[in-house]
């Protein structure tokens, strides 16, 4: 990635297709040991911001890329307002997320606790599977509660209503893969794969993919779908 943190902060082509992804650079940046190099991409990213002031997911990027490196509570809190009003809502969950654990190191649990909530939801909301398990067990690991109203409780033992066929499809939607994947990963039509869904969703009482993931994933229920498939040893 070297030639691509060495066209900072001058080049600024891959900051104005995704200026969310400047954060994560920041953080590559510092973990490989390149601390310039992590200067550049928020130099980089402020530079854009700069020249596009009304753009709140560019003005976002910066103040979240300012905050990540240099772990400015001030910045991450600016970052999520920019964000708020953007439409890029996987940006908006990085920056809540990153707030979230700032405002924990600072003692302030319940400001944390709710903006790790909100970040929940917007990767739930997106498909991001992988960073809300992620996300969910620093809450644990925190200590932190959740807001019991807006996080579904798993259903896991309805997992034992659903057919070979469903369990398949559950446990790859539940691991991130859309209706295309699913159909060429077991070899179906997307007719059939869409079938499964609609019964998926009326044995667990839900009325989309995203409701079915948070009961799959969350609480352990996914290992619950995978013992089911192991117990009835479904391939």
């Amino acid at each position: 990635m070297a030639p691509l943190y060495d066209r900072f902060p001058d080049r600024l082509l891959v900051l104005t297709t995704d200026p969310g992804c400047a954060p994560a650079l920041v953080r590559v940046a510092i973990a490989g040991g390149e601390p310039a190099r992590a200067d550049a991409t928020v130099a980089a990213v402020a530079r854009l911001a700069a020249r596009n002031p009304a753009v709140p997911s560019i003005a976002g990027a910066a103040e979240h890329a300012r905050g990540v490196r240099r772990g400015d509570l001030a910045a991450l809190r600016a970052a999520v307002e920019h964000l708020r009003s953007s439409p890029r809502r996987l940006a908006r969950a990085a920056a809540l997320a990153d707030a979230g654990t700032a405002e924990h190191r600072a003692g302030d649990r319940n400001t944390a606790t709710e903006l790790w909530q909100q970040a929940l939801d917007e990767y739930m909301a997106v498909g991001a599977t992988r960073a809300a398990a992620q996300l969910e067990q620093q809450m644990r690991s925190s200590g932190a509660g959740r807001r019991v109203e807006s996080r579904p409780t798993p259903r896991a033992s309805a997992v034992a209503g659903l057919s070979a066929a469903e369990l398949r499809v559950a446990r790859l939607v539940a691991r991130g893969m859309k209706n295309r994947q699913v159909a060429e990963e077991l070899t179906l039509s997307r007719h059939t794969v869409d079938s499964h869904l609609r019964h998926i969703f009326t044995k667990l009482g839900v009325c989309s993919r995203v409701q079915m993931t948070r009961i799959i994933v969350a609480c352990g229920a996914l290992d619950a779908v995978e013992a089911e498939i192991t117990t009835r040893g479904i391939p």
